[in-house]
């Protein structure tokens, strides 16, 4: 239709209306949905936005829920999983002990480049590994830690801080919720702080 209005009419410019888009929605959009819940209702907004402000706005917000969600995504599989190893050089496994699932990647293929052979440690740089992103190192709670003593693992509290960080997200358009999240946090902390001096 797009190719056939340019032929007929040269000087105009195509359109899609809501009609063309919805028709093609579930279509498109039915691995985003199925896969992050809130994406239906981000969506919605976006496209329901009555002026150009709102909708650059609402589409900021949903790029940054998705940015979010992809990110949560790639962390769960970097703490639940190895990185696939592509040969069986020695500087593969010990780069895959150390670096995030992304920048073992890209390290990797450098240093096999160069002919590395041995990974040197200058090359570890804290921020890019598992124990600056994760906050898993010799002193914490690794997830195959069995004489962990109070049994929790790292895998358990990267959940509990997700969770709070998407209570926050959700109470941030009320001033009430907030509030009530704030104290129940607020009170927990309280509570923790006499359990521990008990």
């Amino acid at each position: 239709m797009g190719n056939a209005i340019k032929k007929v009419f040269p000087n105009t410019r195509h359109r899609y209306c809501a009609w063309h888009i919805k028709k093609h929605e579930l279509e498109h959009l039915q691995p985003l949905i199925t896969r992050y819940s809130d994406f239906k209702e981000s969506y919605r907004q976006w496209v329901k936005s009555d002026t150009t402000e709102e909708f650059e706005t609402n589409w900021e917000v949903l790029r940054a829920d998705s940015r979010r969600a992809a990110e949560e995504d790639e962390d769960f599989k970097t703490m639940n999983s190895n990185p696939i190893l592509s040969s069986v050089h020695p500087i593969e496994a010990k780069a895959g002990q150390f670096y995030t699932r992304n920048f073992f990647e890209h390290s990797l293929y450098v240093m096999k480049k160069r002919h590395v052979e041995n990974l040197p440690g200058h090359y570890i740089l804290p921020r890019w590994t598992l124990s600056a992103r994760y906050k898993v190192d010799t002193n914490s709670i690794g997830l195959e830690d069995v004489n962990c003593e109070n049994g929790v693992s790292a895998l358990t509290l990267w959940c509990v801080r997700s969770n709070c960080d998407k209570a926050i997200e959700q109470a941030s358009d009320s001033l009430t919720k907030i509030e009530k999240f704030n104290s129940s946090v607020i009170k927990f902390l309280e509570d923790q702080k006499i359990r521990k001096k008990a």
